[in-house]
């Protein structure tokens, strides 16, 4: 493997540190397994082999084994499970001479504690899910497939042996090979430890045109307004939801709720009030927030609810509420502790040392001005103790010597903390509530991204909470969650009130982000910025054609950031922002439009904007590092095809009108499974593709936890998902994106790909009818791959099964064909304007 390169992390830095490690811990082959962990296998992970804190999960048990996993490690989706060993545990590996893979059945089979650990990591894996395993003590690893899709038995798996530290270090790139991140992100893996290769994906000979992009990615640079833009789209287009989002962009650009009521509250029995915010107040919900702070009733505690889907704005709207509509309330008589979920790991933290370690910090970070850390306040909230003490078993010690009282009791005191941490802070919380007459909040938010059970377990620790602390409590959940749990589990037990959320149309959203973005251009604050002789009122005119491009008659730019993000503003805001400021963008076309004496009113057109998001800083398009994916991607392995993921995808959108007891569109997943074995797709693949379209966005559960499937039954396609299939997929601008990196199963159609790609490398960008002839010879090489896409999709068994798909599947190659013809031809004629015009 060449190029070993990822966040700025190169093979030679991760082979200085894996010596490093060694050599700091010279005598590491005594270590119990606890220590093997910790000093050799996670820093191996993370500072050798590229994989990140966030990629990894650590002690997940496993129902099927009954037994803790040590690491699983995903990119998008789990793909490698670590079973780790005490580095004192030496496994008795056969010496072999330049044999790297061996079979399971063979010599290594006489390997017993080895073999026992690599069933233990199987198990683990296959009950997961993960398609590879790693065994190691810190010193030796073997690496092997979890099972395949060729019908070969396990004995004929292959394993990869790595025997110590010499051997690794003498061959430190091909470790890499087998355990960095890179390999698996980059899917590189999937050409090791096969049978044969006539029983793997290269059987067909799947090749790419664009090859260079696997190994060294190239970068695009931004565009030339780049540096006046960036100060503004930081601020602008930054998430409203964070706790640092700035209060002056949460008064401008926060939008007010809709007049209209929605009728449609999707999963909603029950009586719920609707959220009502303007410019200066959220209704009803701020009276009875108010009114809380403002009782007398110290005993006065209600549990909130704020309901909406996921993205749809309430955190947004807490952030707003917090620091602009009822900021002088709270800042007065109330003490705010705002706990975000999204810091806690769903597996192997601890919920209640998370949640009280959090209030620590708050109450350190947020309210040090009322010395809650100083000495004289802790004493007085342990006021009880000291006096019963003072006049008890310690009086002759306090009547001896004050002094000596006030030491014992701090150990007293400190010792306490350390027996029961969590009491600790709940009496500081009380003294500080009664002392200080403040009301305490707790708000609990974005804890239903979390597993179901892990949502049960936090609204228990709400209920206990606010019973111990008396205190109000605020949690954001998606409607299905409250609906589920409302009448029965862990919400009977409340005595709640439920607010909705509804979610702004995104037209509005961007509307006032542009708005304030030319207030803050025209304010003067940050003139500087134009001093390379673009005027303040040139940048703002440029905004303006953005705007125009965006949000103009052609709806075609906000269908696809609707659909692709659906009721997610932050994801929505993060593909506009990266519009604006990427090297796909010509904003100097614009900029020299708007210098004319008579402006022609240019716009961005449709496939640049495509170009800019899909691609955002890369020069070709890479699927890992994009939030658009491939649909001709190659999923699969003797049943590779361009087709398999439009097969899933098409099959789970075919059930979009059935109704079932969980909602419209459902599909078993189970049914979903035999189905797609029935037209000749493996289980095997049929999860992979399901893996990578939940981890995109393109499908949901019925759980809805993004980028997994665990502990679900039935999934359904999202909006993105609809709109790949009817629309992205098969337009011009998408089909030129993918086409470099599409792998081609057919060498004829291929070759001639290869010629009209090397034709196109060789024209002069410089050259105006060399710039037009490259858009000719695009659409050429587009129209063989439409051609190639129509023979390969055509020939699949699923396009056939009228009793399984619908007929945007069915009529998948006609339209495929239709749209292109159509497309490629306008294309062509604005580039003939535009390229042999007087102006370009």
């Amino acid at each position: 493997m060449v190029g070993l390169e990822m966040n700025e992390w190169n093979v030679d830095e991760a082979y200085n540190n894996f010596k490093a490690i060694y050599d700091e811990y010279p005598n590491a082959d005594t270590y119990n397994e606890s220590d093997t962990r910790a000093k050799l296998i996670t820093r191996i992970l993370r500072s050798c082999l590229g994989w990140e804190e966030r990629d990894m999960v650590r002690e997940e048990f496993s129902e099927d084994t009954g037994k803790y996993l040590d690491y699983k490690l995903s990119v998008n989706t789990p793909c490698l499970i670590v079973e780790a060993k005490r580095s004192s545990l030496l496994f008795d590996l056969p010496k072999t001479r330049n044999h790297r893979e061996l079979k399971i059945g063979g010599v290594v089979s006489s390997s017993k504690l080895f073999m026992q650990a690599v069933e233990q990591a199987r198990a683990y894996a296959l009950s997961k899910g993960v398609p590879f395993c790693c065994v190691t003590n810190g010193y030796q690893y073997g690496v092997f497939r979890t099972q395949n899709s060729v019908g070969r038995g396990w004995n004929e798996h292959k394993l990869a042996v790595f025997d110590g530290f010499d051997d690794i270090e003498k061959n430190f790139s091909k470790f890499c090979d087998y355990l960095s991140k890179y390999s698996y992100e980059s899917g590189y893996i999937h050409q090791l430890l096969r049978f044969d290769d006539s029983e793997e994906v290269k059987s067909r000979g799947f090749k790419t045109l664009e090859t260079l992009h696997l190994n060294h990615p190239r970068k695009k640079n931004r565009n030339s307004l780049f540096y006046q833009l960036e100060d503004i789209v930081r601020r602008v287009f930054q998430d409203l939801a964070s706790e640092d989002a700035e209060k002056e962009i949460l008064e401008h650009c926060y939008v007010e709720s809709p007049r209209k009521k929605d009728k449609g509250l999707p999963y909603l029995d029950i009586e719920v009030d609707r959220l009502q915010v303007d410019k200066k107040s959220a209704g009803d919900f701020q009276k009875r927030i108010v009114s809380l702070l403002t009782s007398s009733d110290a005993s006065r505690s209600e549990v909130i609810f704020l309901l909406g889907s996921v993205g749809v704005g309430k955190s947004t709207f807490i952030q707003r509420f917090r620091k602009v509509l009822a900021s002088s309330y709270i800042d007065d008589l109330g003490v705010w502790v705002y706990l975000d979920f999204r810091g806690f790991s769903d597996t192997g933290d601890i919920l209640d040392r998370f949640v009280y370690e959090e209030i620590s910090n708050i109450l350190d970070s947020d309210y040090e001005s009322l010395g809650l850390g100083d000495w004289n306040f802790i004493k007085s909230a342990y006021h009880a103790e000291y006096n019963s003490r003072k006049r008890g078993i310690w009086k002759p010690v306090y009547e001896a010597s004050k002094e000596r009282f006030e030491e014992k009791f701090s150990d007293f005191i400190s010792n306490a903390i350390d027996s029961d941490p969590h009491a600790h802070i709940e009496k500081i919380l009380r003294h500080a509530s009664g002392k200080f007459n403040r009301k305490v909040f707790l708000v609990f938010d974005n804890a239903d991204q979390l597993s179901p059970e892990t949502q049960s377990e936090i609204f228990l620790l709400a209920q206990k909470m606010s019973d111990r602390l008396r205190c109000n409590t605020l949690i954001s959940m998606r409607e299905e969650s409250y609906w589920k749990n409302r009448d029965s589990g862990p919400l009977n037990a409340f005595h709640t009130v439920a607010y909705h959320v509804q979610a702004p149309r995104l037209e509005q959203i961007l509307s006032k982000r542009f708005q304030y973005a030319k207030s803050l251009i025209n304010s003067g604050d940050i003139d500087e910025r134009f001093s390379d002789g673009i005027s303040a009122d040139e940048l703002t005119q440029v905004l303006d054609r953005i705007q125009q491009t965006l949000l103009g008659e052609n709806l075609s730019y906000i269908d696809f950031i609707s659909a692709i993000a659906p009721r997610d503003t932050r994801r929505a805001l993060d593909d506009v922002a990266a519009f604006v400021v990427s090297g796909h963008t010509n904003l100097n076309a614009i900029l020299r439009d708007i210098r004319k004496s008579k402006p022609s009113g240019l716009l961005v057109p449709f496939h640049e904007f495509l170009n800019s998001v899909v691609l955002r800083d890369q020069e070709t398009f890479l699927e890992d590092k994009s939030s658009i994916i491939n649909l001709y991607g190659i999923s699969g392995h003797a049943d590779a095809s361009n087709g398999n993921r439009i097969a899933v995808l098409g099959r789970i959108l075919s059930s979009k009108n059935v109704n079932s007891d969980i909602g419209t569109g459902y599909l078993l997943i189970d049914d979903l499974v035999s189905d797609i074995k029935s037209v000749g797709i493996s289980e095997e693949t049929c999860m992979e593709v399901l893996s990578l379209l939940v981890a995109k966005r393109l499908v949901e559960t019925e759980t809805t936890i993004k980028d997994t499937f665990e502990n679900s039954s039935f999934v359904r396609a999202t909006l993105a998902g609809e709109y790949y299939i009817n629309k992205l997929s098969t337009s011009f601008g998408y089909l030129d994106i993918v086409v470099s990196s599409t792998p081609i199963g057919n060498n004829k159609p291929f070759s001639q790909m290869t010629k009209l790609k090397e034709q196109i490398a060789g024209l002069n960008s410089e050259n105006v009818l060399d710039r037009l002839n490259r858009v000719k010879l695009r659409v050429k090489l587009v129209r063989l791959f439409v051609d190639y896409l129509v023979e390969e999709i055509g020939s699949a068994q699923f396009i056939q099964r009228n009793d399984l798909y619908n007929a945007e599947i069915l009529e998948f190659t006609e339209r495929l064909e239709r749209t292109f013809l159509q497309e490629s031809k306008v294309v062509v004629e604005n580039a003939t304007k535009v390229f042999q015009g007087t102006d370009e």
